[in-house]
């Protein structure tokens, strides 16, 4: 499996319209890319305008898809990083790399 785990520093007063996008991509991303394994937004808890997420695709291949995808071109590309990220690549990005375990590996 391939993860990326980022945290996303946004504009104050933006974060529900980024949250609804990056869910929106999340549900799109999940029905329509059978390599996605996972999508998952989370509240910082210190940081008010942060939010981290997490993904995990089944190899590198399925990132591929996702980041060629319709999901990933329209919230990202339509939608406009900047509108709503202070910075962009996201703050704090651990980038991309294969999984050492997963719960979402086959037993």
């Amino acid at each position: 499996m391939i993860g990326a785990v980022f945290v996303m520093k946004i504009i104050p007063g933006h974060k529900e319209h980024l949250l609804e996008a990056l869910k929106e991509h999340g549900r799109v991303a999940s029905a329509t890319e059978p390599g996605c394994l996972r999508f998952d937004i989370y509240p910082d808890q210190k940081e008010e305008n942060w939010i981290w997420f997490c993904e995990g695709y089944v190899d590198r291949d399925a990132l591929s898809v996702h980041l060629e995808g319709p999901s990933h071109i329209k919230q990202w590309r339509d939608f406009g990083r900047e509108h709503c990220m202070e910075e962009w690549p996201p703050t704090l990005a651990t980038g991309m790399a294969e999984t050492i375990w997963s719960s979402a590996d086959p037993i």
